[in-house]
C-alpha cells in the first residue's frame, strides 16, 4: 500500500516514518512517497528516513518526488502536510496578529485564518489532482 506524504521534506516526518515502519503497526504501508517542491529538503529527509531504516522492523520503501502528479498516483492514501508559503509565510502571519494586540499563533485567530485562506487554493488544487490522479480503489 503507498501512503503520500504532501510537503515530504518536513521535519516531522521521520516521526511518521518511524510509526509505519513499527513491528506493531495495524496497516501495512509499503510505500511511503515524500512529495515536496523542494529537491534539497527531500534529499535531507531521504538521508535520514534511510539511517532510520537500518533501525526499524518493516520500514516502507521511501519514493520522493517533486513531480505532483507521480506522486499521487498509485497512492492508497494521502496525508497533507503541507506549509503554504513556508516559514516566511507562518512568520507574517504571526506577527500582523501581535502587531494587532491579538494571540498570533498559526492555528487559531488571525494567524490561522491567514493561513488557512493561503492554504485554501493549495488544497483544491491537490483534490483536483487526487481525483485525476489517484480517484481510489477500481477506478
Amino acid at each position: 500500500m503507498k501512503l503520500t506524504l504532501i510537503g515530504g521534506g518536513g521535519f516531522r516526518v521521520p516521526q511518521i516514518f518511524e510509526a509505519l515502519a513499527a513491528g506493531h503497526a495495524a496497516a501495512r504501508v509499503t510505500e511511503l512517497c515524500l512529495y515536496d517542491s523542494s529537491p534539497q529538503r527531500l534529499a535531507v529527509m531521504q538521508s535520514v528516513l534511510a539511517q532510520l531504516a537500518a533501525a526499524t522492523a518493516r520500514p516502507p520503501r521511501v519514493t520522493v518526488s517533486t513531480d505532483l502528479d507521480a506522486a499521487l498516483r498509485g497512492a492508497a492514501f494521502v496525508f497533507s502536510a503541507m506549509r503554504v508559503g513556508g516559514a516566511e509565510g507562518r512568520i507574517a502571519d504571526e506577527r500582523v496578529a501581535l502587531e494587532l494586540g491579538v494571540l498570533g499563533q498559526e492555528t487559531v485567530g488571525p494567524g490561522g485564518l491567514a493561513y488557512a485562506l493561503r492554504t485554501l487554493p493549495a488544497a483544491r488544487r491537490l483534490a483536483e489532482r487526487m481525483a485525476a490522479v489517484a480517484p481510489g480503489p477500481g477506478s
